[in-house]
């Protein structure tokens, strides 16, 4: 009786594994069906915890501000400055670079009905640079450069600069988070408390409802001046953390476009979903950490530069990451990158890392006798981290050198970065991975030189390049002071660049056919999804 009543279960598992299979291999098609066309759900694996408010919310959140504000200045698909695509239709820098002026057209109006105005532009610049409830993450940066705003004339808007800055423009660009002009007399009237509750820009969407950290939900503005019509009357942000379900729900038509792993790039593709996603956004490496330590090997060049060249990143980039991205020696700077300089990815060569070991013997010796050990802070930056810690362990012990793993949540590393608490074991290295911006450049100082809040290197050659960025005359210095940056950082092997790789995602064809995801950082471009012009 048992035996049959465990045969009968068997059987009904199994019935359930055969209907399940076959929904498999009906795969998109039949489910797909399923999602609405007057409606565009987009899930994501983060929403931050703050609403719509540019002066309160993060920049990681600019993807939820593009729908709903307008910016000062606006940017095209390809990162071009487009007077077109903003609030201002011209603008223009003084000679000595210590004015900005912007003019505003008429015409547009917020979700209230309010007509934006210059008054309403140095206004939302004024609250997230000088008001002390302000959030914003370039608040210190702009207060630093930033004098004060004048309305001029009606359509007139004048920044006075403290001193030159050929860059000050990107401020009032989406590549940055103050760009966004929210009305002045309704914020000042319903406060920083009702601003939170219920945000107003004059954007394509307007602000329905949101639980924070959970979703954020929209509803189209007719005719809009940038975008038309949106194609969806209803545009959501839903957080799923998990990319099991996020595929799930894509495959059942909850959701019509998820961000996916390398790995499932090919069980999408069999499945029927199309596959898009911004090209070489993510740049993955390794930190050398603690190189100004006395007497520390990583500060010594070859030793970095033997580090380097025992890594296949080849392998790394095809098997980790399905060749989704390209390989790099750049740090940390992409393609979409200001005053990138496309530096060439470092050969693999391990006979010629076993060759620096055995010289560096005599001036190492006890690092030597311990084995040349070297601990791998694997810090969960981005899916594969674990593959990737894995894999370099795996390259280094193969040249000699003895690699520890430690695997740890961001948490535990950043009172490392910042300087506040030792690794866990040196000489230790670190994995890093930074979506590729245009204004990357813009925390160099923080991040490159002897004195910065999160710094990296102990180089006091390198300081004097980067002060040439906060001294250049033009633009065409900048840029160029920004190329020697990388190529500084190339040649002294002050990091280690595995990749570009890309940020993919899964969509419903039946409701999304062509998606150019644009170049601003954290954001997926849903503009070009919904614009009707």
């Amino acid at each position: 009786m048992d035996f049959i009543r465990s045969k009968s279960i068997h059987h009904f598992w199994g019935l359930l594994v055969l209907i399940a299979s076959i929904l498999s291999i009906m795969g998109a098609s039949s489910i797909i069906a399923k999602t609405k066309q007057d409606s565009l759900r987009l899930a994501v694996s983060k929403l931050p915890s703050g609403v719509n408010d540019p002066s309160v919310g993060g920049i990681k959140q600019i993807f939820t501000y593009l729908v709903m504000y307008d910016s000062v200045i606006g940017v095209d698909d390809e990162g071009k400055l487009d007077p077109n695509a903003g609030l201002a239709y011209k603008w223009q820098a003084s000679p000595d670079y210590k004015t900005f002026t912007v003019w505003i057209r008429d015409g547009v109006k917020f979700h209230n009905g309010d007509d934006v105005t210059a008054q309403d532009v140095k206004f939302s610049m004024d609250r997230y640079v000088f008001d002390e409830n302000s959030k914003g993450a370039d608040k210190k940066a702009i207060s630093a450069i930033l004098d004060r705003i004048e309305v001029e004339e009606p359509n007139k808007v004048v920044y006075h600069l403290k001193k030159p800055s050929v860059i000050f423009w990107v401020y009032l660009t989406p590549f940055r988070g103050s760009c966004y002009v929210v009305p002045k007399d309704y914020t000042q009237k319903v406060g920083n408390e009702g601003v939170l509750r219920n945000p107003v820009g004059s954007g394509p969407y307007r602000f329905v409802k949101a639980v924070p950290a959970s979703y954020f939900e929209y509803e189209a503005v007719e005719n809009h001046w940038r975008t038309g019509t949106p194609k969806f009357k209803n545009l959501r942000f839903d957080r799923v953390s998990e990319e099991g379900t996020r595929v799930a729900m894509l495959k059942a038509g909850d959701i019509d476009a998820v961000p996916i792993t390398s790995s499932r790039v090919d069980e999408a593709k069999e499945a029927g979903f199309n596959i898009f996603g911004k090209k070489q956004a993510l740049g993955i490496g390794v930190h050398f950490m603690r190189q100004w330590y006395e007497g520390s090997p990583l500060g010594d060049s070859r030793v970095r530069e033997a580090l380097t060249l025992a890594v296949n990143s080849a392998e790394i980039l095809k098997y980790v990451f399905k060749d989704q991205g390209a390989l790099t020696g750049n740090y940390p700077m992409g393609p979409m990158s200001a005053g990138y300089k496309e530096m060439p990815a470092i050969p693999f060569n391990p006979e010629r890392a076993k060759q620096l070991l055995s010289e560096l013997k005599a001036d190492y010796p006890k690092w030597a006798a311990d084995g040349f050990p070297i601990h791998i802070h694997a810090i969960m930056v981005f899916p594969e981290s674990t593959d990737v810690a894995q894999a370099l362990a795996g390259y280094w012990n193969a040249v000699g050198i003895k690699a520890i793993v430690h695997p740890m949540e961001g948490a535990r590393y950043w009172p490392i970065w910042k300087g506040s608490k030792e690794p866990e074991g040196l000489p230790g290295v670190a994995l890093y991975g930074y979506s590729q911006r245009w204004s990357m450049v813009i925390g160099a100082n923080q991040n490159w030189t002897t004195y910065g809040r999160w710094r990296h290197a102990g180089d006091s050659d390198l300081d004097k390049i980067v002060a040439k960025l906060d001294s250049a005359p033009t633009m065409d210095a900048w840029n160029k002071a920004v190329g020697d940056i990388q190529q500084y950082v190339s040649d002294k092997f002050i990091t280690l660049p595995i990749a570009n790789v890309d940020e993919v995602w899964a969509v419903n064809p039946n409701i999304i056919s062509e998606w150019n995801q644009g170049t601003i950082q954290w954001d997926m471009n849903a503009e070009f999804l919904f614009t009707s012009k």
